[in-house]
C-alpha cells in the first residue's frame, strides 16, 4: 500500500504538475515528518507545521501510525482545570468527517467543523490530505465515527418526539461542542437548553462562536460543572432551570470518562430533583469480556490515546446489570440499544460500509414518580 501511494505521487509530480501542486504534495508529506511526540502535541497546539516544505519518505506514514497508536504511554499528561477537552474536539472531528465523506448522513452537523483547530479543518477540507490521514493516523477512529454520529441521531430523534409531546427543557450533560441549540433556532421562543460542561471547554466554545460572529441563541444557558465534585441537581440549582417541568437529559460520550461513584451520584440525584416523566439518554461502553477479541485490539489503542490526553476511559457497564442498577435509582428502561440493533436501524445498506462499534450501547430511561412526590 505504501509503495502504491509512493508510485502514485511520483507519477503525479513527474507528469507536469505545477509548482503549486508540488508544494501541496510537499505539505501533505510533511504532515508525517514529525516524531510521535510532536505529532501528539500537534493535535493540541501545533498548528503551522504544514508550512514546512520538506520532502520525506512515505514509509514514515507507517512508522508514525505505529508509534502514535501502538506505543503511546499514558504518562506525564493530566488534563488540567484550564484545559479544554481534547476528546470533545475529536468527537466534533468525527461528526464533521461523517458529514463530508459518509453516505447516507445520520447527523447533519454543519457546525462541527468550525469547532476544530485550523489544522484539523485543513485536513478535512483537503480530500488528499484527508485521505492520507484517514488511512493512517485516523484509521483507528473508524469505530468512533459511527457511534458519534449514530448516538447523536438517536438522541435527537427521541428529543424531537418529546418536543412534539410538549417537553420544554433540555439539559445536555458534557455538551462539548454540541450544536443542537445552534441548529434549532426555531425553538428559541419555546424551548430552553442548558449545556453543562468543563468551564475551559465552554470558554473555548464561546470564543470560537464569537470569532465566527455567531450569536448565541437566547434560549441557551451555559453552566460550568466539575462532574467529579458536583451532582447535576446541585449544578442546576444555580441556573434558571425549572425543576417542576419534565425535562429531556442527554449525556453522550461522557459516562465512560467519569468514575462509577460520580455517575451514580448524579443519576441518583435526578429522581428526587427533576419532574416525573423526565427522560435521559446516555451511551456507555461494555467490559472487555463482552467485546469481540478482534475489535478489542483497536479499542485498546483508542483507550491509550484518550488516556494520553488526560481523559482515560474509566467506567464500563454490563448491559444487563446496568438496567437493574438504574431501576434501583428510580429510572425505568425505555430502550437499551445494542450494537447489533444499531446496525439494523442505522447502518443497513450503506454505501460507505460504515458499521457501529461493537463496544457501545445507547440507553434511554424515564424518571419514575417517587412515592410522596
Amino acid at each position: 500500500m505504501i509503495s502504491t501511494r509512493r508510485s502514485l505521487i511520483s507519477s503525479t509530480i513527474s507528469s507536469g504538475a505545477s509548482k503549486a501542486n508540488s508544494r501541496k504534495w510537499g505539505e501533505i508529506l510533511s504532515c508525517f515528518r514529525l516524531s510521535a511526540v510532536e505529532t501528539l502535541q500537534g493535535f493540541e497546539k501545533g498548528e503551522e507545521f504544514l508550512g514546512e516544505r520538506r520532502w520525506v519518505s512515505l514509509s514514515l506514514l507507517s512508522r508514525c501510525r505505529q508509534i502514535v497508536f501502538c506505543k503511546v504511554k499514558c504518562t506525564g499528561y493530566i488534563m488540567k482545570e484550564e484545559e479544554r477537552s481534547i476528546t470533545a474536539e475529536l468527537a466534533a472531528y468525527e461528526r464533521a468527517r461523517h458529514l463530508l465523506y459518509d453516505d447516507p448522513i445520520l447527523l447533519k452537523d454543519s457546525f462541527a467543523i468550525e469547532f476544530l483547530s485550523p489544522r484539523r479543518r485543513r485536513f478535512l477540507k483537503n480530500p488528499v490530505i484527508g485521505l492520507l490521514m484517514r488511512s493512517t493516523l485516523y484509521r483507528h477512529f473508524r469505530p468512533v465515527r459511527a457511534p458519534s454520529a449514530a448516538r447523536s441521531h438517536y438522541c435527537e430523534d427521541r428529543l424531537e418526539k418529546t418536543i412534539a409531546q410538549g417537553m420544554t427543557q433540555y439539559v445536555i450533560i458534557g455538551a462539548g461542542y454540541d450544536s443542537f441549540a445552534l441548529r434549532r433556532r426555531d425553538l428559541s421562543d419555546s424551548f430552553r437548553i442548558f449545556e453543562l460542561d468543563h468551564p475551559a471547554t465552554q470558554k473555548a466554545k464561546k470564543e470560537r462562536l464569537s470569532e465566527l460572529n455567531v450569536e448565541l441563541p437566547k434560549n441557551l444557558e451555559f453552566i460550568p460543572v466539575d462532574f467529579e465534585k458536583e451532582t447535576i441537581a446541585e449544578v442546576l440549582k444555580r441556573s434558571s432551570y425549572i425543576r417542576e417541568v419534565p425535562t429531556f437529559f442527554s449525556c453522550l460520550g461522557t459516562i465512560h470518562f467519569l468514575t462509577r461513584d460520580a455517575i451514580f451520584k448524579t443519576l441518583r440525584s435526578l429522581p428526587s430533583f427533576v419532574a416525573p416523566g423526565s427522560e435521559i439518554i446516555f451511551d456507555y461502553r461494555i467490559p472487555d469480556v463482552l467485546i469481540n477479541p478482534k475489535e478489542l485490539k483497536r479499542v485498546n489503542k483508542i483507550r491509550r490515546l484518550t488516556a494520553h490526553y488526560g481523559e482515560p476511559i474509566i467506567t464500563l457497564f454490563d448491559p444487563h446489570i446496568l438496567v437493574t442498577e438504574m431501576e434501583d435509582l428510580g429510572l425505568e428502561l425505555i430502550e437499551n440499544l445494542s450494537p447489533n440493533e444499531q446496525k439494523v436501524r442505522y447502518f443497513a445498506n450503506r454505501k460507505d460500509n460504515l458499521i457501529p462499534s461493537g463496544t457501545t450501547y445507547f440507553a434511554h430511561f424515564r424518571v419514575r414518580r417517587l412515592e410522596g412526590k
